[in-house]
């Protein structure tokens, strides 16, 4: 059973079932004229061409469980706060860039927060615990069937012992003490949204890159942190706090770079910058890489994994600093969780 809206007017409106977590508003840079954009996903070698309608959708996504039965309310108030979005990324591929502490600097912010935590990817390490028990079918979830669910669904690839044992720790630790409910996991996520990742995106520093021949493609992870050195993140991953540049695609011609700090321009890059961009974007995506149908071939290029994991674990030693200022091992373990900075195909 589904509950209905009401529209306004004193009448109900259909559910909506289709959530978007990349905006139709925003995909649309990338399509041609009948509306469609290039796909490559990662369980597919070949891209394919098809309407932003069905690009980076999700059944229910935001659909709240009530009495009623779901309630797309919150794939509602999604829509309305992202209104403005088009706008927006029109004024910064063509305008000035906002200043900051300015409102417009604030709610593009905001935007580009909601987008980091809204996508199922963000989700699902979130839901980690609940994907585990329902795939293996057991709560408490055993050794092997934890095994059979990173090797088959979540990794890939046989985990390692220490991952093993981390991924065991934490699913059956967060079991029993109850799982949160869907609406409690959206609201921490908004919460983070608005309370620490929109301070630290808007205080970044803003500039524009402008690449009139080549292109930039989008992914399903289009806020996607980039590191300076990143071959010392087997085990660490990176975050806002860490990331060198944030990088965010305005359009096939146009990228937003937020840095800790640099000079807040715009400016016209080399071909070989588009393509490093490009290679990260791609595998850091979590599902699929979005671009122009005329170059739909360019997507075959990128080197991607089967599977970019949402999150990654491991067990190490624990380790504390003494009085002289040393870190000593304490004897303890540590277990670890970390989002993957990519998928460790090809980093650029």
């Amino acid at each position: 059973m589904t509950k209905p809206r009401d529209n306004g007017n004193g009448r109900a409106e259909a559910r909506r079932k289709r959530h978007h977590y990349l905006p139709e508003s925003y995909l649309k840079a990338w399509a041609d004229e009948s509306g469609q954009v290039a796909v490559r996903r990662r369980d597919r070698n070949a891209p394919f061409s098809t309407s932003i309608r069905n690009v980076a959708v999700e059944a229910d996504l935001y659909a709240l469980p009530t009495e009623a039965g779901l309630d797309d309310a919150l794939e509602v108030a999604l829509s309305k706060i992202e209104a403005p979005l088009r706008g927006h990324l029109a004024d910064l591929r063509d305008g000035r860039t906002p200043r900051k502490r300015t409102a417009i600097r604030a709610e593009i912010s905001r935007l580009l927060a909601l987008q980091l935590v809204r996508t199922p990817e963000h989700l699902d390490r979130w839901m980690f615990p609940l994907a585990a028990a329902e795939f293996t079918g057991e709560r408490p979830i055993s050794r092997d069937g934890m095994r059979r669910f990173l090797t088959d669904e979540y990794l890939g690839e046989p985990p390692a012992e220490p991952e093993l044992q981390a991924a065991l720790d934490f699913a059956n630790y967060l079991l029993s003490q109850g799982e949160p409910t869907k609406r409690e996991t959206f609201s921490i996520l908004f919460r983070i949204a608005d309370e620490e990742l929109t301070p630290r995106l808007g205080a970044m520093a803003w500039a524009v890159e402008m690449s009139p021949r080549h292109t930039f493609v989008t992914t399903d992870r289009p806020v996607a942190v980039w590191r300076r050195d990143p071959h010392n993140l087997k085990r660490m991953g990176a975050g806002l706090e860490s990331a060198d540049e944030v990088r965010f695609p305005l359009g096939p011609h146009h990228l937003l770079v937020l840095r800790p700090r640099f000079p807040e321009h715009r400016t016209v890059v080399e071909p070989d910058r588009v393509a490093g961009v490009n290679r990260h974007l791609a595998a850091a995506c979590y599902e699929m890489v979005i671009g122009r149908p005329a170059e739909r071939v360019d997507l075959e290029r990128f080197k991607l994994r089967r599977v970019r994991p949402a999150m990654r674990f491991n067990t190490g030693p624990l380790f504390e600093t003494d009085p002289s200022g040393k870190s000593v091992p304490t004897g303890r373990e540590i277990l670890h969780m970390y989002v993957p900075y990519d998928d460790e195909v090809d980093r650029g």
